[in-house]
């Protein structure tokens, strides 16, 4: 074996273990050849992989306007000779610049011949696949975590991506897809965590007493359920599912349920997630006096909105939102640290898994509560009709009460579709629907969940199609036994509500954490000792940092926010104080 070729392999066995044992040789088009003049490089059919003439010259074209710094995410379609990669890294070699490098090649004749005649020790720290199979990269992209993100570029070498275009085609698009849908996810974090903060504590005093979730799992073992989401489709089964609400559990999101309400039709169960004052909208009929929700139970995220729960009158069911492996978890599986010192006292909490979007936690409620079969309908998860929700719902009466005569309805429903960026998919019944990129998100995580199969049935009238859901109209649903004629009642089992002592324990802990932030604070740790020095505050203390640096508005900042936090511990506490005396 020649020197160069025993030393990269060496480097392969030290390097990256095992890849030399499980390389295959998948099909080419046709016998690779290494040609040395004017350079190397490798030709196919009288094509060569890189430039002709010059290929340092084309990897200087690729790499050179990429950004270094910290956080960067490269991924690089074909490699060929690797020049591009060996320009880049050493571009990053006089720098302490901690980058993620994804290489790619699909073709494992090209690779050896790289490895019989160039040095590859400029793959050091990269992460190398080499004829990987489509769904071994794509398991690796969406396992990447976005905390340290800080963009990301996409390299094409245009001699090895002409040869397997579909393959890279597709790598390339799922690429896109997780680090948008990763770098969504981080923003909506450092945007809502102090909100989902505020809420939880001051979620307290509404809690005590209460159970969570856990205290419902199985309560309805094999008892069929329908899930009601409030998509546009919702309007033309209002009158079916009248009639048949005495024989199927209604697990209703919260957007449908003032629609639901005002057809006289009252769900079992009410799930409700988001933490914005926007969605205390959902529920303005029942809070009106306008419908009674005594005997429906709500559950609600600890997160979720406090006028929720403030002005709920039935049982309250609290959980604990945790997102799934599809790139929208942070490294501890939770959305805060916050809940670490929550575990600390309160009553165990289980978790519904979250793909994005209330439809996919009312889902996990259903499958939570051991139902099946599990129905879900309104699941439109497209713009049916041009309308974003269904009829009565909040989102639609906003744009009712935003149209005029120079606006109409159906203007305004069309630009709003507009500002989404819509995009065809495949619909339920055949054809396409107009949907758009954040729908999709959730029709993939649902067509991820295994659970679903054979157990979760579409039963939507209109819009787009979810792989391994069968779907069957709504209306045979009380016909071939499929319901029973009058369904079971529910009660949760005897799990423990939370006490009053636990919640105070939790606040106190809390306070804690602020005190201890704020004696940090004036010792004067820069930002990112701060953040790892006070861990509830992590990721705040971090964005903070990054937003203001070490000056006087970093600590302006921090001051405000610490006794804000503080204020309304004061209050829950309080509040849980007055309530226990009266």
């Amino acid at each position: 074996m020649e020197p160069i070729a025993q030393r990269n392999r060496d480097f392969l066995d030290s390097n990256f273990p095992g890849l030399l044992d499980t390389l295959g040789t998948p099909a080419t088009l046709g016998s690779f050849t290494f040609i040395s003049d004017p350079a190397p490089n490798i030709i196919l059919n009288g094509k060569t992989i890189h430039s002709k003439r010059n290929p340092e010259r084309e990897a200087h074209n690729l790499v050179y306007d990429i950004p270094v710094r910290d956080g960067i995410v490269v991924l690089f379609l074909g490699m060929g000779m690797g020049y591009q990669i060996e320009k880049l890294k050493r571009r990053f070699a006089n720098s302490n610049i901690d980058a993620t490098l994804i290489v790619i090649e699909r073709s494992t004749e090209i690779f050896s011949l790289l490895c019989r005649n160039r040095d590859i020790s400029f793959l050091r720290n990269v992460h190398l696949f080499i004829g990987d199979s489509l769904q071994d990269v794509r398991g690796f992209i969406e396992e990447l975590t976005a905390l340290s993100f800080s963009g990301h570029r996409i390299v094409k070498l245009r001699g090895s991506y002409s040869l397997y275009r579909d393959y890279y085609d597709e790598i390339d698009h799922c690429f896109k897809e997780s680090m948008s849908g990763k770098v969504s996810d981080l923003l909506t974090r450092y945007a809502f965590e102090a909100l989902w903060m505020r809420n939880t504590i001051d979620n307290m005093p509404s809690l005590v007493g209460m159970r969570s979730i856990a205290s419902l799992k199985g309560t309805l073992r094999g008892q069929p359920a329908l899930v009601v989401n409030a998509g546009p489709s919702l309007l033309n089964q209002l009158e079916f599912l009248y009639q048949i609400q005495n024989r199927i559990h209604l697990i209703a999101v919260d957007t449908a349920l003032t629609p639901l309400l005002k057809r006289g039709i009252f769900p079992d169960f009410v799930v409700t997630l988001d933490a914005g004052f926007y969605n205390s909208l959902d529920f303005r009929w029942p809070f009106s006096g306008q419908a009674d929700c005594g005997n429906m139970k709500l559950v609600a995220d600890i997160v979720t909105n406090p006028i929720i729960l403030r002005h709920w009158r039935g049982s309250i069911f609290f959980s604990e939102t945790s997102h799934s492996k599809t790139g929208r978890a942070v490294p501890d599986g939770r959305i805060l640290p916050l809940f670490d010192v929550l575990h600390n006292y309160f009553p165990p909490i289980d978790t519904l898994a979250c793909g994005g979007s209330i439809s996919t936690t009312a889902l996990e409620l259903a499958m939570h509560l051991d139902a099946d079969p599990v129905y879900t309908t309104a699941l439109d998860l497209s713009y049916t009709d041009y309308k974003t929700h269904v009829n009565s719902s909040s989102h639609y009466d906003a744009l009712y009460q935003h149209s005029s005569r120079l606006i109409t309805l159906d203007t305004a429903m069309v630009q709003a579709i507009g500002r989404r960026h819509p995009m065809p998919l495949p619909a339920i019944k055949g054809s396409k629907v107009l949907s758009d990129y954040v729908f999709s998100q959730y029709i993939r995580w649902i067509e991820g969940q295994r659970g679903y199969r054979n157990r979760v049935i579409n039963c939507t009238a209109a819009g787009a199609a979810i792989g391994g859901l069968p779907h069957v109209e709504i209306e045979t649903l009380a016909h071939h036994g499929r319901l029973p004629l009058v369904k079971k009642s529910v009660s949760a089992t005897t799990g423990r509500q939370l006490m009053a002592m636990e919640a105070k324990a939790f606040l106190e802990a809390m306070k804690d954490a602020v005190q201890k932030a704020r004696t940090d604070m004036e010792g004067g740790f820069p930002p990112a000792v701060l953040s790892n020095r006070n861990h509830v505050f992590h990721t705040i203390f971090a964005e903070a940092g990054k937003l203001y640096g070490s000056s006087e508005s970093f600590n302006r900042y921090l001051t405000l926010f610490l006794s804000f936090m503080e204020r309304h511990i004061d209050r829950a506490a309080s509040l849980i104080e007055r309530s226990e005396a009266g």
